[in-house]
C-alpha cells in the first residue's frame, strides 16, 4: 500500500481575502467632468470632494455615508415653454421661435444638504461614471 501524501496549505492572509469583499476602494479616483470653469468629483475612501468653480456653494467634502440619493439628468426640451413663446411670439410678430432646453444636472441627496450640480459643458459619458461610483459607495457606506 502507498502512503499517503501530506499537503501543506499556507494559510491566506485576511487582507488578502478582504480585498475582493471590502467595500471601500482604498485608492483615490477623480472624474472630470468640465475644464473651464472646473469642475469635478474627487472620490476617496470614505468620502467624496466636489470641486465646482461655477457654482463655488458646491464645494466640499462630503461623507459616502451621508449620501441619501444620486440622480443624473439629462438634457431635454422643455416642449410646453417652447410651445408657449410660439403662440406669444405668434402674436407679437417677432417669429423668432426656438425650443427652450432644461440643462444637464447631477441631484445630490444628502442627510443635510442636497446638491444640484449643472452640468453646463460637461462630459455627460463622465458625469455617468460620476454618478456610477456615487451610487456604488453609497450602498457599501
Amino acid at each position: 500500500m502507498g502512503r499517503a501524501q501530506v499537503v501543506q496549505i499556507t494559510p491566506v492572509p485576511l487582507t488578502t481575502i478582504n480585498m475582493f469583499y471590502d467595500k471601500k476602494i482604498k485608492m483615490e479616483e477623480t472624474v472630470d467632468l468640465r475644464n473651464q470653469p472646473e469642475l469635478k468629483i474627487v472620490f476617496k475612501t470614505d468620502e467624496f470632494e466636489v470641486i465646482d468653480l461655477s457654482d463655488p456653494k458646491n464645494n466640499g467634502s462630503y461623507s459616502f455615508s451621508s449620501l441619501n440619493k444620486v440622480a443624473l439628468n439629462a438634457e431635454k426640451a422643455n416642449w410646453w415653454f417652447s410651445a408657449f413663446t410660439v403662440v406669444v411670439e405668434f402674436f407679437v410678430g417677432s417669429g423668432s421661435a426656438k425650443i427652450y432646453k432644461n440643462k444637464a444636472y447631477l441631484n445630490l441627496n444628502m442627510d443635510k444638504r442636497d446638491l444640484k450640480i449643472w452640468l453646463i459643458d460637461a462630459d455627460f459619458e463622465k458625469a455617468k461614471r460620476a454618478t456610477e461610483l456615487l451610487s456604488k459607495k453609497r450602498v457599501f457606506a
